[in-house]
């Protein structure tokens, strides 16, 4: 484990203090549609899903993701990881604490296999950087294509 970030389940009670972040990606989020959304997550309990954060020693959140544990059509159990947000400090230890959080949760979870979606952001601030993925045995896999509803502005 990265000794200066932790990974660890984000509660309902707590999503408040990941709000800062959300507005990095969701700048027309109010306070309490965020809250809104993460207790809906935070319903789960955590063998089925929900969110998880990064945190510093001190418990400052630097980044957040949600997580669902699915079962796909070859009966092998996925570990799903998206909504993924964080700020990048100079260095690659929040990378690193995201995919190892990610990594002993697949485990602890009992998943065959882990999936990440990984936003496309003109900020390279968002991304977690491919080099990561790699050295964790991470290979590129498909594309996802998302079409935004008019209907639900």
């Amino acid at each position: 484990m990265i000794d200066s970030y932790n990974t660890a389940w984000l509660s309902p009670a707590e999503c408040a203090q990941a709000y800062p972040l959300v507005r990095f990606a969701h700048p027309d989020w109010t306070l309490a549609a965020w809250v809104k959304r993460a207790r809906r997550l935070g319903r789960r309990t955590p063998a089925h899903g929900g969110l998880m954060a990064v945190r510093d020693r001190r418990g400052i959140i630097h980044g957040f993701f949600s997580y669902v544990i699915d079962i796909d059509l070859s009966n092998d159990k996925c570990l799903r990881v998206s909504n993924l947000v964080f700020v990048r400090l100079p260095g690659s230890q929040i990378d690193e604490a995201i995919l190892e959080g990610v990594e002993r949760l697949a485990h602890e979870s009992a998943c065959d296999y882990l999936s990440i979606d990984v936003p496309m952001s003109a900020s390279k601030n968002a991304m977690l950087d491919l080099r990561s993925l790699k050295s964790h045995q991470f290979e590129m896999r498909g594309a996802v294509f998302t079409r935004f509803e008019s209907w639900r502005a």
